[in-house]
């Protein structure tokens, strides 16, 4: 007997927690008013209560509530917590109207909360046409209201515009001012000095080398790459090709539109190799090699010169 009395009075107690624990999920909606004129706006919240820390999810709404009921706005949610911090209500506002007269059920909206399905009680939308007096005498059209001029108010408005006009006539007026009283400077005759012909530098560039004795110290590397850049200078000087930035082979098809000769060409070709060969593939060319090319690049200078005419020296001469 006492083992039923037990059992019985264990199960009324199971009950009444979990009766306890389903009222404490409680959602809810409600609209501000249930009648409405065609085109006019009503409010529907909603709301949830339920223990901080549980998982909810709101409705998922559309454009359209049911049938001709439009959602024109949907507000973002708002979290308040009761007295009681165990528990917390978040709470959602939806703006519908609709365009046709007539009655609208909205149904029940679904939350679901820690995955149990949770639903409000359904609501009615009566919605009305706008009444309009068919006896009614038609009236004139009203006169436009000219609102006075107010300079406070036009400042308020355009004063940016204001300010920023009087800047640039500010700016404009400085400018006149600075290019007006702007110091004359006189200009000073440069005085023009005979440039160098590039063959006269490029020998003089060549016995400079020649003296310095490189190879003969095993610095062939410095010796081939100072004999190339005095021919390119040379070259770019005197056949206005951009020799100092062209590799070799740039260089040699560019002299094809120079009027310098095949033996020439020749000559300088095999200059070019041999240096090339020294810098990137390490050779160490032989000693007569090494005095056959500065004497190479001495007879492309020489002959392929510009020659100038006799009577451009003797006004240099007088000059």
């Amino acid at each position: 007997m006492r083992k039923q009395v037990f059992i019985f009075f264990s199960f009324m107690m199971l009950s009444i927690i979990g009766f306890a624990q389903s009222s404490v999920n409680d959602v809810l909606a409600t609209i501000d008013t249930s009648k409405i004129k065609v085109g006019e706006q009503t409010d529907i919240y909603l709301e949830a209560t339920f223990l901080a820390g549980s998982d909810i999810v709101f409705p998922t709404l559309k454009d359209t509530l049911y049938g001709g009921i439009e959602i024109v706005e949907i507000k973002e949610i708002d979290t308040a917590y009761e007295a009681d911090v165990k528990y917390k209500k978040l709470s959602q506002r939806l703006t519908i109207t609709a365009w046709d007269s007539g009655y609208y059920p909205i149904p029940p909206f679904e939350f679901v909360i820690n995955g149990e399905h949770f639903k409000t009680k359904a609501l009615m939308l009566e919605v009305s046409n706008v009444t309009i007096e068919a006896e009614a005498d038609i009236k004139d059209i009203k006169n436009i209201n000219e609102t006075p001029f107010s300079f406070k108010e036009f400042f308020k408005i355009y004063w940016p515009y204001f300010l920023g006009g009087l800047l640039l006539i500010g700016l404009i007026l400085i400018l006149i001012y600075y290019f007006k009283n702007k110091p004359k400077v006189e200009k000073i005759k440069e005085i023009i000095k005979p440039s160098i012909p590039p063959h006269i530098s490029a020998l003089e560039a060549l016995k400079q080398l020649e003296s310095k004795k490189l190879w003969q110290q095993d610095k062939t590397k410095e010796y081939y790459s100072e004999l190339t850049h005095i021919l390119r200078e040379y070259l770019e000087q005197r056949f206005e090709i951009h020799a100092l930035e062209q590799t070799s082979d740039e260089i040699i098809t560019a002299l094809r539109f120079t009027d310098i000769n095949e033996a020439e060409k020749r000559r300088l070709i095999k200059i070019l190799m041999i240096a090339d060969m020294v810098k990137f593939a390490k050779e160490k060319p032989l000693a007569s090699e090494n005095e056959m090319v500065i004497k190479e690049a001495n007879a492309i200078i020489e002959n392929t010169k510009l020659i100038e005419p006799e009577s451009n020296k003797e006004e240099e001469a007088k000059s």
